[in-house]
């Protein structure tokens, strides 16, 4: 555990990078009808978890943080979209994380 002094508690980099560090490789688009994702899965999972440890809102996550991750925007129809559809890999996601970061 990280002392509460220490800078990267804010720093947003480095909580994206621990994020895709766990982020598991097993996220892949099923084959089905329609248009594959933009971004690979594991990007909008990343943008999912950043938004929630920040408590920003779609907007928020939006404007400042999927520019960073996606490379460009992502609109926040589509952030709450994925948020819906990764619900239950973001529980098993949450345990794994708290796991490795205790």
């Amino acid at each position: 555990m990280l002392p509460r002094w220490d800078i990267r508690h804010t720093n947003i980099k480095y909580f994206l990078g621990t994020v895709m560090a766990l982020c598991p490789e097993i996220l892949k688009a099923k084959k089905s009808r329609g248009r594959p994702p933009k971004h690979p899965i594991k990007h909008y999972a990343a943008l999912i978890a950043v938004k929630e440890e920040q408590k920003a809102s779609l907007r928020k996550a939006e404007t400042d943080y999927s520019e960073e991750i996606c490379s460009e925007r992502v609109d926040h129809s589509v952030i709450h979209y994925w948020e819906k559809k990764l619900k239950d890999v973001y529980i098993a996601f949450s345990r794994k994380g708290w796991t490795t970061s205790l």
